[in-house]
Parts: structure tokens; sequence; C-alpha cells
């Protein structure tokens, strides 16, 4: 540590209450690890902030100081992005004392939140008010406001409700310069200028420190619905797609596959899941639906099927008759990723791609994957109604790990050159963080890195706010 990181720790520790800091090792230590414990940070002091103006002042100091600072929230990132001290001393603020629900507006369908609240929180706040919050993750449990922003988080719901960009009315951030913006507004049309809210979501915390957050909620779905497919190719599971929005429209909520590889993963390895159906099929799909009642669902549904496989797009499915049905079906797909640890290492990827093309894409790739490694199990799966895919690769069964792992750059090479070819994007979901910085060089359009630079020079001329993460500067 330099003296000057020293100063601004003495600084910050004489500028906000002693709850608001430490430097207890056994505390900072499950910050400093990334959520697949790949990425290992270092900091001797990490800064816990309970209000906008503990936040504020903390960053003022940094600002002052020029020393850099690392935001965190749930610590639930995929990329690397909230991983303190990678490469330089930083100053680790965790907003996780920063977790009030300030207000439900249910009439105006709004809610304001601080950065650090939980967006399981949210989703219950919301609905004690008989509102919805309709962002839904598998870390929905720990991961927070401000992260979810940082990183405009996905989630099932992407194709009704869109990301969380979409669900984002105000901000209130530090700037990198210690100012306090107050954009908090539930406004749905403020046609003033630049909208910094929206360079903010999806910065990944190098353009300044989100605090608090007005949020968009929704009508509560009077009734909900959810139905397993099963198809032969990956054209017709996004046959089936089309079909079930000229049937369904709007009604979709969900529209999420994967392979029989996956659903093997996860009937093998997880106690709770069981196999819906008799018989192996290639593709399976996974169809939430939400409506005025249920028996109206039902009847839809029982005619989509009916077509479906007439027309030879599907050959089975099931409606869950239950709630407990219903989250039966849902298990086997939240419990891809953690199943497919029994199955030795993988290297994961999260693509998107033009939904009209998905198809191609998969077709394409699959047995061009099993040329150059033998053996190889493809995992894809994910949110196809968006055309979003973790497109993961499984050791071969019973093969050689370190093989694996040295030929990992090369496949992820030919899949991100094969999404660049199909118009895609090589993160759909995850962001940039410390991992993919080299691919968004690689990838991204040349002017728009250009205004990229601009703006992060613009906002964090001393390049304190998050540095490393997306962007070299």
């Amino acid at each position: 540590m330099t003296m000057a990181f020293n100063k601004t720790i003495e600084q910050i520790k004489a500028a906000i209450s002693p709850k608001s800091w430490t430097e207890d090792e056994n505390t900072i230590t499950p910050h400093l690890v990334d959520r697949r414990g790949k990425l290992q940070g270092r900091a001797p002091f990490m800064a816990m902030p309970n209000s906008s103006l503990e936040a504020q002042k903390i960053i003022q100091i940094c600002a002052e100081n020029e020393t850099a600072f690392a935001p965190q929230g749930g610590n639930t990132g995929l990329v690397g992005g909230s991983t303190a001290g990678l490469n330089t001393d930083e100053i680790l603020i965790s907003m996780k004392r920063m977790n009030a629900i300030a207000e439900v507006d249910a009439a105006g369908f709004t809610l304001t939140a601080e950065a650090g609240a939980i967006l399981a929180t949210v989703q219950d706040a919301a609905q004690s008010h008989d509102r919805l919050f309709p962002l839904s993750l598998a870390s929905q449990g720990s991961c927070t406001v401000g992260g979810i922003i940082s990183t405009n988080a996905g989630g099932i719901h992407v194709m009704r409700y869109g990301t969380t960009r979409h669900l984002v009315l105000g901000l209130e951030a530090v700037m990198p310069n210690g100012q306090l913006w107050n954009g908090l507004s539930p406004l749905v049309k403020d046609n003033t200028g630049y909208d910094l809210k929206s360079l903010l979501v999806g910065a990944e915390g190098t353009l300044g420190l989100v605090t608090k957050a007005t949020l968009k909620l929704f009508p509560r779905p009077k009734a909900m619905v959810t139905a397993w497919l099963c198809a032969k190719s990956i054209h017709h599971v996004m046959d089936c797609f089309s079909a079930a929005r000229e049937s369904l429209g709007g009604a979709i909520n969900a529209y999420e596959i994967m392979t029989d590889t996956g659903l093997s993963f996860a009937v093998n390895h997880m106690p709770q899941c069981r196999a819906p159906l008799s018989g192996n099929y290639p593709w399976h799909i996974l169809l939430e639906v939400s409506g005025d009642s249920d028996s109206r669902i039902m009847n839809q549904l029982e005619i989509l099927f009916s077509d479906l496989l007439e027309r030879d797009i599907i050959q089975d499915g099931t409606i869950a008759q239950s709630g407990k049905a219903s989250a039966d079906l849902w298990s086997l797909r939240e419990a891809l990723s953690e199943a497919q640890i029994s199955e030795g290492v993988s290297v994961k990827h999260d693509i998107s791609l033009p939904v009209g093309k998905l198809a191609d894409f998969v077709h394409t790739v699959l047995p061009e994957l099993n040329k150059k490694f033998p053996g190889i199990r493809p995992v894809p799966f994910g949110h196809a109604g968006d055309g979003n895919l973790h497109f993961n690769l499984s050791q071969p069964k019973a093969g050689d790990k370190k093989a694996f792992l040295k030929a990992a750059p090369l496949l992820s090479a030919y899949i991100y050159e094969m999404v660049n070819k199909y118009g895609g994007s090589f993160s759909a979901e995850h962001g940039i963080g410390t991992i993919k910085k080299s691919e968004l060089v690689s990838y991204k359009d040349k002017a728009a890195l250009a205004a990229m630079r601009a703006i992060k020079k613009a906002l964090d001329p001393e390049n304190i706010s998050n540095p490393g993460r997306v962007l070299d500067i």
C-alpha cells in the first residue's frame, strides 16, 4: 500500500461512522472472491456507508486523493466486475448497509429502494402492495438493486418486461468527482437532454456509484400457468416459439430451453429434480404464460398444443396443474448451472443472437464443436425467447480435464466468432467486468468504443471509479 492510499483510509475513517468501515480480515475476506471462485482480490479496508451522504463523503475523499474505489453489491457477478484489488489498491465500498425500501407508490406503480436492497426484498415489497417487480434471477436472494442496475441484469422475464434498463425510472448516484446526483424521478417522460441514468445502467460502476433507484412496478398477474414441451430439433424449438407468440401474444412471460444432456445433468445430480415426461427427447421447452384466469390460459395452451402436435412441431408436452407442479418444472431449469459442476469442468458463455437466427446458429455450431473436440458435451440453455443462451461446454465424460481446459480458449474463440458472424453479442446479460475486456475490444464497433472511452474520461478523468473494468484507460 502506498502512503496516499493509507492517507485515504485514515481520512475516510475520520469522516464516517465507526460502524461504516472495517479492517477486520474475516469480515472483508468473503467480499474478495468472485461468485465462481476464480478470482481472488485483496483489500485491507472496506467502507460500508449507511446513507447517500456517507457514500458521498467516501468518494469525495477518494477523488481528492486520486484513490480508486470498487463498488460492490451482493457480489454475485460472473465477470469479475466487483472483485476489488485485482490489479491495484482500491477502497472496497460494500453497499450492504444501504438496504432500505424507501417508498412504494402503488398508485403510481413505482418503488424506490437503496442500492443495497436485495432483489427478493424488492419483489416482496411490491407484492405486499399487490404489485409486481418482474425481474427474476437465480441470485435474487442475494443480488442487490445497485448490482442489477450496474450490470443491466436480464433474467427469465426479459421478453415481456425488458432488462433492468427498461425497469429503471430514476437514479441517485455519487459521481467520480464526489458530487451527489439526484435523478430519483418517477417520470415516464422526461426529455431534458442527455440521459445520465441510461449511462449508469450497465456501466458496472465505472461511471459512479449508484445509491438509490426508482423502479417500475406492474399489476400482478391474476393467473400464471407453466408448461413443458419436447421437440426433436432446435429449429422445431424456435418454430414452436413463433407459433406460441402468434397464439398467445404478449401473455408469454418466459420461453426457456435446454437440451436432453442438460436435463439429464439436473435429474441425475439434483435430488429435487424429476423428468417431467417419460421418453428421450433432444430438446425441452419451459413456457410460462400469464392472464386473467387459469382456465382461460389452460384452454389457450391446449389449443396451442393440439396445433403444435398436429404440425409435428413438438413431440410431447404437459401443463402444470398446480403451483407445486409449476415449481417442479422450474426447478429443472434453475438447477442446470449447479448440476453441471458434477459432470466435471466446463467452459461457459453468455451469448445472445437475433431470435430469427438462433436455430441456424445452434444447428451449425454444435456439430463443429464435436469435430473440434470429440466427446465434448455442449449444454446450451436459457432465455431463447429473447435470444439469450448460456452456451456451456462440459468436458467429455471421464475425459482429460487438463486437455479440455487447454482447448477452452480455442473453443471460446470459435463460438464468439460464430456469434459475431450471426449478428449476436458475446455478452448478453453478464457484462464485461475484467474477464471479457479483450472480447469487447475485438468485437465492439470501433466508433462505439471511442465514444465509451470519451465518456469515461469525461466523467472520471482520474480513472478512480472501478478502474480496470469494462475498459482499460
